[in-house]
Parts: C-alpha cells; sequence; structure tokens
C-alpha cells in the first residue's frame, strides 16, 4: 500500500469508524474489557472485576464480570437508581454465598439437634434470600442485554468508499 492510499485508509478509519467503536465491548487478550469507549474491566489479584471510569479515576468492585458489564450499560445509558441495584445485588449476592459456606460449616459442626437445626433453617432461608436476589439481578442483566442491542442497532452503518 503506498503512503496516500494509508493515509486515505487512516483517515476512513477515524471518520468511519471511531464513533462505532465507542458502542462496543472490546475484549483484549490479557483479560481487559473496553466498554463503550469509557469504561474498562481488569480482574484483580483476590478474583474481583474493577470498572474504571475514563477519563476519571472513579473504581467500582464486582464479583462477576457479567454484573459489571450490566452496571456499565446501565450507566452510559444514565439509568443511575438500576446501575446502584446491580451494584448492591453483587454484592449481597457473594455475601450470602459467605453465609452460605458458613452455615453449612456449622451445621456439620453442631453437637446438639437444636442447633443443628437452627443452622439448617438459616440454610433454607440464605437459599432462599439467593435465589430471590438472583432472579432479580438477572432481570437487570436482561434489560442491559435489550439496551445493548438497542444501542447497537441505533448506530449507522459505516459508509464504504472505493479508495483511490
Amino acid at each position: 500500500m503506498n503512503k496516500s492510499a494509508a493515509v486515505k485508509f487512516e483517515q476512513f478509519v477515524k471518520r468511519e469508524l471511531t464513533d462505532e467503536l465507542k458502542s462496543v465491548i472490546v475484549y483484549q487478550e490479557n483479560g481487559v474489557y473496553e466498554l463503550f469507549g469509557k469504561y474498562v474491566i481488569t480482574s484483580t489479584s483476590d478474583g474481583y472485576y474493577k470498572v474504571t471510569m475514563k477519563p476519571f479515576a472513579d473504581e467500582h468492585l464486582f464479583v462477576t464480570v457479567k454484573n459489571a458489564v450490566t452496571w456499565c450499560t446501565f450507566d452510559i445509558v444514565k439509568q443511575y437508581r438500576e446501575a446502584n441495584r446491580v451494584k448492591e445485588l453483587d454484592l449481597k449476592i457473594a455475601s450470602i454465598d459467605f453465609d452460605i459456606t458458613i452455615h453449612k460449616r456449622m451445621v456439620t459442626k453442631a453437637n446438639d439437634s437444636d442447633n443443628k437445626w437452627i443452622y439448617i433453617i438459616k440454610l433454607q432461608e440464605d437459599a432462599l434470600k439467593k435465589k430471590l436476589m438472583l432472579n432479580e439481578i438477572n432481570s437487570y442483566i436482561n434489560t442491559s442485554k435489550t439496551l445493548q442491542a438497542h444501542r447497537f442497532s441505533q448506530k449507522k452503518q459505516p459508509i464504504f468508499n472505493r479508495l483511490r
């Protein structure tokens, strides 16, 4: 490719594709996700996913990457109440998972039947709470998928002119 063709190609990319890249999710090989040209999701050493917003240094932690992407989707369309609820549910689900682990351990260590039954009941309560929270967060995830699909469908298709 000669120099003028390369310049024209670069101009084409800048003119036609730069705005399009801001409406997609880009996965890089090192486990980093870039969303909508504004958010970067990286995994932390302790198993969480950190969302950093450009150009600011705001950081948000999530247990799953799916919840992080859902939060970013609601934030970019300025549905802050939903974004905050996704973040809250993400933390609550992590907390209830920890409670379930503790209560399972307590059931096996309980010496008398009264304590054992108390922990079994707590386990059942935790399982119900988790199920309700998972149902709610899954509804937010599905809504964010719809928002993403709508956002992608509204973008104009690039016009491909022949490079001369």
